[in-house]
């Protein structure tokens, strides 16, 4: 039976490894969302209020 390295290699055989650039890249991204999510809750506007037309000043 293999170990859990082995497996892993396995599973990422012919993938790119992460460079420490690209994790920059990521990582920046990921706390770029996560900002606008918790600015979008904190201010309680969502995309879906605004699609369904809550905040339009049609009255």
């Amino acid at each position: 039976m293999a170990n859990g390295l082995e497996d892993l290699e396995e599973k990422n055989k012919g993938k790119e490894k992460m460079t420490a650039l690209k994790f920059k890249a990521w990582a920046n991204f990921q706390g770029r969302e996560d900002a606008e999510m918790l600015t979008e809750k904190s201010s309680s506007w969502s995309a879906a209020k605004a699609s369904r037309g809550d905040y339009d000043d049609d009255e």
